[in-house]
């Protein structure tokens, strides 16, 4: 997109957890990261769940995360279920978030998001950030 005045960089971590695909893309400005988008491709097939209780689930979570700044979608293609997550942390309010869990904090008082912490911690958790 458009870039407006900031050096905004794209960092992205991916990671196969229990049969999900799992695409984290982060977009920041210094450590700051401004926008997050998450997508996972799952098999639901291996799950043995029908395409029908896969959806209730995946509408649980689109209200689960009907807060402010974050988007929830998916589809299905084939065997497949894909979600997309895109969270824009200058919109969201922070303790909504932590309320869904879309982001866990250490302090109380969280103002930014940090690019460094939230690498460690995936690539510890073991994603492949680049």
């Amino acid at each position: 997109g458009c870039s407006n005045g900031g050096d905004t960089k794209t960092t992205v971590c991916t990671a196969d957890m229990n049969g999900v695909s799992v695409t984290n893309s982060f977009e920041s400005n210094g450590d700051e990261i401004t926008r997050q988008t998450v997508q996972n491709e799952m098999d639901y097939t291996t799950t043995g769940y029908s395409e029908e209780e896969m959806a209730q689930i995946a509408e649980s979570y689109r209200s689960a995360y009907d807060v402010k700044g974050v988007e929830y979608s998916y589809e299905f293609s084939g065997n497949m279920l894909i979600e997309n997550i895109t969270i824009d942390f200058t919109e969201a309010d922070f303790n909504e978030l932590m309320d869904a869990e879309l982001i866990t904090a250490d302090g109380e008082n969280v103002s930014y998001i940090s690019l460094e912490q939230t690498l460690d911690s995936l690539e510890s958790s073991g994603f492949d950030c680049k």
